[in-house]
């Protein structure tokens, strides 16, 4: 099984910010095909 393709898709993403965490997803076909949870710290 190879790396899947996006090409000529529409490929969502969005980003749900807090002050403890962030979350990003990218949904393609109405399938989330990725998901990240990041703490929210200081820079």
């Amino acid at each position: 099984m190879g790396t899947p393709s996006y090409e000529g898709k529409q490929v969502y993403m969005g980003l749900d910010v807090h002050r403890e965490f962030f979350v990003a997803s990218c949904i393609c076909d109405g399938v989330v095909v990725k998901r990240c949870r990041m703490p929210g710290t200081d820079c």
